[in-house]
């Protein structure tokens, strides 16, 4: 009796896994709509750049870029003297997936893009978390 209820349990969780996933992208999406800034993990940030429209953003140096970039990423240098009137050339109506190397410069890029009023999702942990969980890069 114990086994066919654990059993059932096992089923029963399983059965919602797929669900709850699609839950996290539609609650993210719902908070990014809400005008903030959404951190996401690599996961989320994988799932949204697949299947939604919008630009991809690596606010790197030139140097990081030689390590490799996400694929489709538009490059401006978050520490250029010319990033927010570059980056203000993007366009509005696409949502803005923005990464630096950790997380950080990244952070405060999707800050400035939101306040000009873009949708921004920030990658947490940056390249290097993307790097590590084996998603794809290109040179």
């Amino acid at each position: 009796m114990r086994r066919i209820i654990l059993v059932a349990v096992l089923v029963f969780s399983i059965s919602f896994k797929g669900e709850s996933n699609n839950i996290g992208v539609q609650e993210t999406i719902q908070e990014e709509k809400a005008g903030k800034v959404k951190d996401i993990d690599v996961t989320t940030f994988s799932e949204l750049i697949n299947s939604r429209k919008g630009t991809i953003l690596d606010v790197r140096t030139p140097e990081e870029w030689s390590e490799g970039i996400i694929e489709g990423a538009i490059k401006i240098n978050f520490y250029d003297e010319n990033f927010l009137s570059e980056a203000s050339k993007l366009p509005k109506n696409k949502v803005i997936y923005v990464y630096c190397k950790k997380g950080g410069r990244s952070a405060t890029a999707a800050n400035q893009l939101k306040e000009k009023g873009y949708h921004v999702f920030n990658l947490l942990g940056g390249f290097d978390a993307w790097k590590g969980a084996k998603k794809d890069v290109v040179k």
